[in-house]
């Protein structure tokens, strides 16, 4: 259905040794492939594929879809995914370039422009090194000294708490990713790494090597790019109880530029292809996508399927993807940093809603950022193959600015306990006359939103509002 390019297959080879897409003879989940790390996570009721430059829930060795759930199952969903992010350059005499928009998932190829490591080392990637900047799982490291469980695989856990309050009920404490792997301790970080979720993977990739860039780095350079963006992406997910099947993502987007970047969008990307494996392709056709307007606050879109591609009998349920945390912006639209977590009444929320079908192509920059910048959420569309783009905008920042976002991807049965028909009771197992009352957590999508909405806010969303 995709067309893998010859490209990346190229850079694949040459950078991941002895991969395989099913290996199961490595004692650490999170050991290593290569520079370019391709994993699958082992903890989660959502069974999926990751990598370490942007690309989520996408097989990338056989350009194939790699998101399923329940976990053993045959019940496809995500063929791929990852974020677009969109701005203009302001330079020193305050005039805005052409809008540019940097892809770490380009859903027509399967790919990413991104490359992993820090900007502290230069623009490229170190081909040679494939620990510093690997995909680091939790379940491979000791949660009290951080040291990996594997000697060989030396570097210690990279995020460690620099505070000792918890922000929040998520338990996000102050923390910091520390480049330096002769700090990852105690004794540098007394309070120790920090590990919110039965299983965090954690990576870091920047925007600089105009060499992994669809058309080539010539063209690309001409154009203005790179934008100059270092992006932080954390993935939490559990093995148990009601969160075991909702997968968080969160993105942390660093200007490091000397540029402000005006007018940005970030959006997160999703291929969503419900369907029963190996029949992906014909399944695809038959997905249904909506806004959910009944609760607004809630920032969530979900996808469903028709029945007539062979899902039916399967149980098949829906997708719901929120957005969980937007930036804030001051009143001339630039990144707040007053506060170490904003009321969702602060925030921007989720601004765009956009869908477009598998023919509908969108290659340049200009049509890339007016899809993405655009004050419209589109409504319910099926069935078909579509993408996805929900994302937030605009805001401004300056050099060292941080926006984040982050994504809570849930998945849920039909509440009605038949097949999903995408109805207000499916959706949230109370009839349309009792729309207001609290959702079984147990047997909704709708419930499920509602749950990690309030884990990741808890008492901090209180506290934010009397301050």
């Amino acid at each position: 259905m995709r067309i893998f390019t010859l490209f990346l297959l190229s850079i694949m080879i040459l950078s991941v040794s002895n991969i395989s897409a099913n290996d199961k003879n490595d004692e650490l989940q999170g050991k290593p492939k290569g520079v370019f790390d391709f994993q699958k996570n082992t903890v989660s009721n959502v069974d999926f594929y990751t990598t370490n430059y942007g690309l989520w829930g996408h097989n990338v060795i056989y350009s194939i879809g790699g998101g399923f759930w329940p976990r053993g199952s045959k019940n496809h969903y995500i063929f791929g995914s990852g974020i677009w992010f969109g701005a203009k350059k302001e330079n020193s005499q305050g005039e805005l370039s052409d809008p540019l928009v940097f892809l770490t998932y380009n859903p027509y190829a399967g790919t990413s422009w991104a490359i992993p490591g820090h900007v502290s080392d230069g623009d490229t990637t170190n081909l040679s090194d494939s620990t510093k900047y690997r995909s680091y799982f939790s379940t491979d490291f000791n949660a009290l000294t951080g040291k990996c469980l594997d000697e060989q695989n030396a570097f210690a856990w990279p995020l460690w708490i620099t505070g000792t309050t918890p922000v929040n009920e998520f338990q996000t404490y102050d923390n910091e990713y520390v480049l330096d792997e002769g700090k990852r301790n105690r004794e540098s970080y007394p309070a120790g790494p920090l590990i919110i979720s039965d299983e965090d993977i954690i990576t870091i990739y920047k925007d600089s090597d105009l060499r992994y860039y669809g058309g080539g780095s010539e063209m690309r350079s001409a154009e203005g790019y790179p934008l100059g963006l270092q992006i932080s992406e954390k993935i939490y997910s559990w093995g148990k109880g009601l969160l075991k099947d909702i997968v968080v993502i969160s993105y942390e987007i660093e200007n490091i530029s000397e540029n402000n970047l005006k007018e940005c969008w970030v959006s997160g990307v999703y291929d969503v292809d419900i369907a029963h494996a190996p029949n992906t392709v014909a399944g695809a056709y038959n997905d249904y996508f909506s806004y959910y307007s009944d609760d607004e606050e809630l920032n969530m879109a979900y996808i469903w399927s028709d029945t007539n591609g062979g899902e039916a009998g399967h149980d098949f349920g829906y997708i719901g993807i929120q957005a969980l945390e937007t930036p804030a912006i001051d009143e001339v639209g630039y990144i707040r940093t007053d506060k170490k977590l904003f009321s969702p009444s602060d925030q921007l929320g989720l601004v765009r809603v956009g869908i477009t079908g598998l023919h509908v192509k969108i290659f340049t920059n200009e049509e890339r950022y007016n899809h993405i910048a655009k004050n419209v959420r589109d409504s319910e569309v099926g069935p078909g193959d579509s993408r996805f783009y929900l994302g937030t905008g605009p805001f401004n920042m300056r050099p060292g600015d941080k926006a984040k976002i982050s994504f809570a991807i849930t998945f849920a049965l039909p509440a009605k306990g038949e097949e999903a028909d995408g109805t207000y009771k499916d959706l949230t197992g109370i009839s349309k006359e009792l729309q207001g009352t609290e959702p079984p957590l147990e047997t909704s999508l709708v419930g499920l939103n509602e749950l990690i909405r309030k884990k990741y806010y808890g008492d901090a969303l209180l506290k934010v509002q009397e301050e």
